[in-house]
């Protein structure tokens, strides 16, 4: 289902459609719509938010107005991937944008971040500093890889940098928010035709794209002075014990595809990096859910895994572990 706020226009096609998938948990959704809607207001082109509805009750009627969402009711949860390709496939934007609904964006994230892709065609991706909510420390400003092959957030836990510094290549972006080019989806999407990997349902789901997206000459890009402040993940509850199963399988899933014939060689070090965070981590995985993870990914492997070479070139290969990041 497909509602409008009354009065919207319906024959415009937006330059840039704002992307939130919500299960109704958060606390700071109208927040959230709110920011994007002033961060939308001073862009020059038309931009319009998608807020896609994985709740079985009905997104505030009074919030949809105020904010002018357009609003696509799912009412059943398909995970953050499956959220965020309804809203793909609804929407006839250049730009696409993915924020997640305890985010807050600055005033002038989507300025800051459409003026960045004006100036490099082969631009993919996009996001800012993803800041605390006190803004106080870094919540990530990219996607890197430690030599574990462990997808990690670029300085998080850091200071935050100079806003007036120079945009950063990175390897990827994080859809916690982040800003896409359509015609850089359309050339990476998966054989099924969809351009976030549904099966991954959430976890790695923005990892594996991005490795797609490198791999086919795409680049990304973290800007400084695009602002957001991330609230923290409010509707990680309803995974519970299955956020761990998901980010351990998925790193193996979206490995695999990454890797080719190269990840096969890299096993034996990426298990036992996953044993030792048993012991190492701040947020320790269950033996069971570690054990119930590596049978998962074992099942869904053949999926994945190909003795092709990598999608990605030597280069890429040889460059995506920051060494910042090397532990």
């Amino acid at each position: 289902m497909d509602s409008r706020p009354e009065g919207a226009p319906r024959d415009l096609i937006p330059s840039v459609s704002l992307i939130v998938p919500t299960v109704l948990l958060s606390p700071w959704l109208g927040e959230a719509l709110r920011a994007l809607r002033a961060a939308g207001s001073r862009a020059s082109q038309p931009v319009e938010i998608l807020l896609v509805n994985q709740a079985r009750e009905p997104i505030d009627p009074e919030l949809v107005r105020e904010t002018a969402a357009t609003v696509l009711d799912l009412r059943e949860n398909r995970g953050f991937a499956g959220g965020v390709n309804a809203g793909i496939a609804a929407s006839r934007a250049e730009f696409i944008g993915v924020v997640n609904d305890d985010v807050l964006v600055d005033p002038d994230w989507l300025v800051q971040l459409l003026d960045l892709f004006a100036d490099r065609p082969r631009a993919g991706a996009a996001q800012g500093i993803n800041l605390s909510a006190d803004r106080t420390v870094v919540d990530g400003a990219g996607i890197g890889w430690n030599r574990w092959w462990q997808a990690t957030q670029i300085d998080r836990g850091g200071a935050p940098p100079d806003p007036g510094g120079p945009p950063r290549p990175v390897f990827g972006v994080s859809a916690t928010a982040a800003l896409y080019r359509r015609s850089a989806l359309e050339r990476s999407r998966l054989d099924g035709g969809l351009v976030f990997d549904s099966g991954l349902e959430s976890y790695y789901e923005d990892v594996d794209l991005a490795c797609r997206l490198a791999a086919r000459g795409f680049t990304a890009w973290s800007l400084p002075g695009a602002r957001t402040r991330h609230r923290g993940s409010s509707s990680a509850g309803i995974y519970g014990a299955r956020r761990a199963r998901l980010l351990y399988r998925n790193r193996h899933l979206v490995l695999a595809r990454a890797l080719g014939r190269r990840y096969f060689p890299a096993l034996p070090r990426l298990l036992v990096r996953d044993l030792l965070d048993l012991a190492t981590t701040a947020e320790r995985p269950r033996a069971l859910d570690l054990a119930a993870a590596w049978w998962a990914a074992a099942r869904t492997l053949p999926r994945y895994a190909s003795l092709r070479p990598s999608e990605l070139s030597t280069s890429q290969l040889a460059t995506a572990v920051e060494p910042a990041l090397a532990r």
